[in-house]
């Protein structure tokens, strides 16, 4: 059996665990930013900013979880390591559901301005 690089494959996930927080860091002073700036807005538009913030938050949770099962507990084991679990399925319907929230906020906000160009 060849022998297995660790770092070719856990040195990827580390650093883009690394960006993902890094993001989660950006996301969330924007979250803070926009309530403290725009209170008046629709509460839709304040349930969609709040839905994508939980959801960006239990991304990186799950994410945090993986890695800390591949690089942890199943460190220099590559079985393990490309295996699926639980935790990333759900991760990536959650990323769909993330992706569909966005698109409905712009194509509400696209209609919205659309009929407002026409009047």
């Amino acid at each position: 059996m060849e022998s297995f690089d660790v770092g070719s494959f856990h040195g990827p996930l580390f650093l883009g665990y690394l960006f993902n927080t890094t993001l989660l860091g950006i996301i969330m002073t924007q979250g803070y930013l926009y309530y403290t700036t725009y209170k008046d807005d629709n509460w839709w538009i304040k349930g969609a900013v709040t839905a994508l913030m939980v959801a960006n938050i239990v991304n990186t949770t799950f994410v945090t979880a993986f890695l800390y099962q591949v690089l942890i507990t199943f460190f220099n084991d590559p079985l393990q390591s490309i295996q699926l679990n639980w935790r990333m399925c759900f991760n990536t319907l959650l990323r769909i559901k993330t992706v569909n929230v966005v698109n409905e906020y712009v194509v509400a906000i696209s209609g919205e301005i659309f009929q407002s160009t026409l009047l």
